[in-house]
């Protein structure tokens, strides 16, 4: 049996290609694995975007108490296709699971109203009713509305605050 040395080199060299190119492909399309020092644990958070540097080390840190109400929520509303960024918090450290209604000046007009959020929880965006049809700046008052524990109804408090509605 005669081989041809030169199909032989020419053989080996496409198959040394393509092993090249398939190492290549296989290195750069593996999934990056993290380095981590044995004493670090992934913790998966749920905390808002929207924020500050201290609310966040609050929203962690901070402990419960039950002699104070405690909220964050954005109070100048600009509407962008019927949606605010409300950026409503009821952080963890809060004893009242929460629930805000927005409504006009006068109360008559409701344009928003959440469902009751446990301490924890939050909201970013939202959608509003029943705006005015022109542009302007609008009066808004966002009522609270504090309740004993989860899944109850009996109000512990009611507070509001007067914010604005910004409609470009």
């Amino acid at each position: 049996m005669k081989i041809d040395l030169k199909r032989a080199h020419v053989l080996v060299a496409i198959v040394g290609v393509v092993l090249l190119i398939l190492l290549i492909i296989v290195t750069f399309l593996r999934p990056k694995e993290e380095t981590k020092t044995p004493t670090q644990k992934t913790e998966i958070k749920d905390i808002p975007g929207f924020l500050t540097e201290d609310e966040e080390k609050d929203w962690e840190k901070k402990k419960v108490d039950k002699t104070e109400v405690f909220i964050i929520v954005n109070t100048n509303l600009e509407v962008r296709k019927n949606m605010v960024d409300l950026n409503l918090a009821n952080p963890p450290y809060s004893a009242y699971p929460l629930q805000i209604k927005i409504t006009d000046e006068s109360g008559g007009t409701t344009y928003y109203e959440s469902e009751i959020l446990n301490p924890g929880k939050y909201l970013e965006k939202v959608e509003l009713q029943n705006l005015p049809g022109e542009s302007g700046d609008y009066t808004a008052v966002i009522h609270y509305t504090f309740f004993a524990e989860k899944n109850s109804q009996n109000v512990v408090g009611e507070h509001t605050v007067t914010g604005q509605i910004v409609i470009p």
